[in-house]
Order: C-alpha cells, then sequence, then structure tokens
C-alpha cells in the first residue's frame, strides 16, 4: 500500500481529532449593517400550548377553538419534525398519534423553540429572519411580557443571526383617527427601543447603522387593511424622522397598476419608502406562472423602483409552496378544500422564484415563511413522511409530489439561494444536492491539496493526498486502502462536476480516477465506519470498500 513514513504524525493527528465534536462547519456571523445579500425568512411568534406561561394557556394558532388538538380542530397543514426541540419544552397531542403514540407540538413562548430554529438558520447559513408583530395585538405581547421577541433576540445573538421587526398592519383602522392609530404604533416601537432595547442588541438588522423596520399591508383597499395614504405617511415620515429607521413597505403584488377610479393613490407613499416588498403568496402556482411573473411584474417593479430614486431597494418576496386544507375544512367548513394548492415540486417552485429575481438583479430576498405550518408555506424541518406524520387529519408532507426529501431539504435550499444572493453561485438550476458541505464531504468541484487530509465526522478515518503522489485512507491504526500512484507527482484531488473523482498533476493530466464521469454531480464522503462513497441521487458510484477496518 506504500504509505509515507508520515502517517505517525497523521495518525497521531486523527487521535486528537477523534475527540472532538462532529457537525457542520462553522457558518459566518452575519453583518448585521448591511442588507445586500441578505436571505430573511419570514416569522411568525403565535403558536402556544398549555403549561408554557403564556397568558393565552392554550393551543392558540394549532387549532381553530385552542383546545387540544384533533382531526376536527386542527389548522395547520405541516406536521413539525420536533426532534431537534427540547423535548420538555414540548406539548403532547394525545389525540394525534406518529406511529401509535402521541405526536407533539411547540410553543413560541419556550426558550428552546427560538434557539432551535436560530440554530437551524445558522447550521443552513440563512442570515436571518424578520418578525411578525401584529400592531392590533401589540398590548396581549406586554402581557406576555414580549417573551417570543426576547427569546429570538437571544437565540439570533447567541447564533450569529440577524432580526428585525416587521410589523404586520391588519385591522380595520377606520374607527380610528390618524392620531389615534399613529400614537398605537408610536408607543409599540419606543416599548420595544426602550424597554426591551432591541435597536441595541447586535443582532438587530441595520442598514448603515439605521434599524430596519417593516410594515406590511399598504396599499390593499379593503376594510382589513390600513388604506388611508396619509396615515401611511405619517408613519413612514415618523419611523424616518424621529427614529432614523429604514423601511421595508409590504405592499400588494399589484403595486405599480394605475390607480383605479375612485381609490387612493399610493403612488408618494411608495417612493418614499426605502425598500420597496410586495406581497405575492397566491399570486402565480406553476413554474411557467413564475416566469411569467418575471416579465410581467419583476422587470417593471424594479424599474419603477429605479425611477423613484434616493437609492430606494427591491425586496422580493418568494415562497416554497402552500396549503390550507385543515384550515378550510376545520375553520372555513369549505365543501371544496384543497391540500397542496400550491405544489412545491420538490423545490422547484421554491428555486425557480429565488434564481428569476436574482437574475434581473434582486440582491436581497424574504422566504415566506420559515415556521408558518398554518398555510403550509414553512421552510423549517417538517414531517417527510407520511408515517412521520399524525394519522389523524390531512397532513402535507415532503413526499407530496412522489419525491422522497429529507425533513430539512427546503432548509439546504435555502442555504443554496443564500450562496446565489451573495454572488457565490449563479443563478443556475436547482442543486441536486443542496446544503452545507458536512465534515468527511467533498462536493462537485471540490478539490483536495497535496498534504491536505479529509477527515470522517468523528475523526478516525482520514483520506490523506501524500506528496509522493499517493492518496491514502487512514485509520486509527493504519492505512485501510490507496490509490498505488506513488511517484505520480499528483498535485490534487478533483471531484468534478461530471461525478467522476481524479488524481491529477499540476498540467491537469489524469493520473487516477474513479471512472464514474456520468451527467451529473456527486458527493463524496469519508464515512464514520471507515468506508468511503461516491454517490449520486442515492445510488453508491464507488467506494473504497473499507467499512470496518
Amino acid at each position: 500500500m506504500t504509505p509515507r513514513p508520515l502517517r505517525g504524525r497523521l495518525m497521531a493527528a486523527l487521535v486528537l481529532l477523534a475527540g472532538l465534536l462532529p457537525g457542520v462547519s462553522p457558518a459566518r456571523t452575519v453583518d448585521a449593517n448591511s442588507l445586500t445579500g441578505k436571505v430573511l425568512v419570514g416569522y411568525q411568534t403565535w403558536f402556544r400550548c398549555p403549561g408554557d406561561g403564556s397568558e393565552s394557556n392554550s393551543f392558540d394558532h394549532w387549532t381553530n377553538d385552542r383546545l387540544a388538538p384533533t382531526a376536527s380542530n386542527v389548522v395547520v397543514d405541516n406536521y413539525p419534525d420536533t426532534a431537534d426541540y427540547p423535548q420538555d419544552e414540548l406539548c403532547p397531542t394525545p389525540a394525534l398519534t406518529v406511529g401509535g403514540k402521541p405526536g407533539a407540538v411547540f410553543s413560541s413562548f419556550r426558550p428552546g423553540t427560538a434557539m432551535t430554529h436560530f440554530k437551524w438558520m445558522h447550521d443552513y447559513d440563512i442570515d436571518g429572519a424578520l418578525i411578525a408583530r401584529f400592531i392590533c395585538c401589540v398590548e396581549q405581547s406586554r402581557r406576555d411580557n414580549d417573551t417570543p421577541e426576547r427569546n429570538i433576540m437571544a437565540a439570533a445573538e447567541a447564533n450569529g443571526r440577524v432580526f428585525a421587526i416587521d410589523y404586520d398592519l391588519t385591522g380595520n383602522y377606520d374607527p380610528y383617527t390618524d392620531e389615534q392609530a399613529l400614537a398605537i404604533i408610536e408607543g409599540d416601537w419606543l416599548h420595544l427601543v426602550n424597554d426591551l432595547k432591541i435597536t441595541q442588541s447586535p443582532a438587530y438588522l441595520k442598514q448603515d447603522g439605521r434599524p430596519l423596520v417593516g410594515l406590511w399591508g399598504l396599499g390593499f383597499n379593503d376594510s382589513g387593511h390600513l388604506r388611508r395614504p396619509a396615515l401611511a405617511q405619517k408613519i413612514i415620515d415618523w419611523f424616518h424622522n424621529t427614529q432614523h429607521a429604514v423601511i421595508l413597505g409590504g405592499v400588494g403584488w399589484n403595486w405599480t397598476d394605475p390607480v383605479a377610479k375612485g381609490q387612493p393613490d399610493w403612488t408618494s407613499v411608495y417612493a418614499s419608502m426605502d425598500i420597496i416588498h410586495p406581497w405575492t403568496v397566491g399570486a402565480y402556482s406553476s413554474l411557467g406562472d413564475v416566469d411569467g411573473w418575471k416579465n410581467y411584474r419583476l422587470v417593471p417593479d424594479m424599474a419603477r423602483v429605479a425611477q423613484n430614486g434616493h437609492g430606494q431597494k427591491y425586496m422580493p418576496l418568494i415562497m416554497p409552496g402552500g396549503s390550507n386544507y385543515n384550515q378550510q375544512v376545520n375553520s372555513d367548513h369549505s365543501a371544496t378544500p384543497h391540500g397542496n394548492g400550491l405544489p412545491r415540486l420538490g423545490g422547484q417552485f421554491l428555486w425557480h422564484q429565488a434564481a428569476n429575481a436574482r437574475a434581473v438583479g434582486a440582491d436581497m430576498v424574504e422566504i415566506a415563511m420559515f415556521n408558518e405550518v398554518n398555510e403550509g408555506t414553512a421552510m423549517f424541518k417538517v414531517a417527510a413522511h407520511h408515517s412521520d406524520a399524525p394519522a389523524q387529519a390531512f397532513w402535507l408532507t415532503l413526499d407530496a409530489d412522489g419525491l422522497d426529501l429529507p425533513s430539512d431539504w427546503y432548509l439546504k435550499l435555502a442555504y443554496e439561494i443564500g450562496r446565489m444572493y451573495r454572488g457565490e453561485t449563479p443563478a443556475g438550476a436547482m442543486p441536486t444536492m443542496p446544503g452545507p458541505p458536512s465534515c468527511g464531504v467533498m462536493r462537485a468541484d471540490d478539490t483536495l491539496a497535496v498534504e491536505g487530509t479529509l477527515l470522517s465526522c468523528n475523526g478516525k478515518f482520514g483520506l490523506h493526498l501524500q506528496s509522493d503522489g499517493n492518496l491514502v485512507l487512514y485509520s486509527l491504526t493504519g492505512p485501510t486502502w490507496a490509490s498505488q500512484t506513488v511517484g505520480a507527482h499528483a498535485a490534487r484531488l478533483v471531484l468534478g462536476a461530471d461525478g467522476n473523482l481524479v488524481l491529477v498533476d499540476a498540467a491537469n493530466a489524469v493520473l487516477w480516477s474513479t471512472h464514474t464521469a456520468g451527467t451529473a454531480p456527486a458527493q463524496l464522503a469519508v464515512g464514520d465506519d471507515g468506508n468511503v462513497t461516491l454517490v449520486r441521487a442515492g445510488v453508491v458510484l464507488w467506494q473504497t470498500g473499507t467499512t470496518g477496518r
């Protein structure tokens, strides 16, 4: 096998590394002073359950009557994968069973929930979250001591992520004067700034030192939204002039349409926003629609933003898909409920939106939503298969479109979308194996230099490219496999985009390969069992055959 004499040093290093905790390589700490390149997720804080310490003390937002979840009252379509949550903080659901055992849900009131969610954001390198805060319910939030927001601030700081308040202005403002409505919003923001001191958090998202504040629900001409342009302008002006805030304006998807007869004109209000952020959930439902949207809406929208001047920016909103079957059945009593109304298509729907927006110049994006299981738009870990969800009620699992995907599939796609928006990868086709590289892994176009070592997660095995040209797999006790290329003057090991693992010299001449070139990329992994495998779409293309050695 001809290992090099330095194997003793390498094996000593393996012994040292064997004691280290394996895991994903640390993500970068997010720059909290710029929105450029950011991928943010919408985040709801409304989930409660009995015994969580909240005033609600009920299954708020899990069921239509706040009672224990059953098939006849549940109003969520995604079932959360709760394996990573602190198990003592979960709330059992005896009438919803998984594999014959009671299921469980989480509460936004528990600190472990936010910590778990923001750790996922860290592990999958999602920049942070826009925290929905409903202006209709700020008194309730204060009675609850703003506990979810406090949890989020601590979790964001602990995980190097960012957050910002995104006011949801949904509600009927007709009974209120401008001054009364403005006083409610002003009072709540000053409470967050002065009492919670959120803008002093190193994790609060800013632009050039100015805090970001979202104002969602502007320009919708109905009684359920703020439909008075003059009031909206007063709110924006107050945040600009007294709080020096950057305003993210959540507007309707048709914000650039001509003003209809008899409707108020919002043109000057839109122009005063720092960032235009149209709400597009439900505006399109197929890949063809997404392409049409790019030409019909995205390009003209961004042109309008450029015309508005003063450095106004544009943040598109994208979504993985959607479903609100249980809401339609148990709350709306619909005779024609639709499950999987916006099919995810295994991630293609989300990816197509992200790539199209990036291709036309967007340099920031929000994904709706991180944790909204209610309408089936959740990006976080959810039940992958029907067997992972309760046997009772309808559940939109990740195999709904006939694909076998892991529960973290959309977090993995978010990782790749982040790379795209930071300019690390082009706005091309959806990766076949998305997600952050784990320990012991080489992906397409990765290289291993001379004297480089690819370590297994448990640190007990290392694939080492020696300076004598030999590629050797070491265990703690000695070499277990080699390429037999001593004296070949190897310069590096390369995993090609075609799936072929090759050892090349300085002139890129191939010295050794796995002969696995194909039409799609593959992934090399040094396993904790001592076997090195090259896998494409779950199929082993090549291996060292050294399991257990």
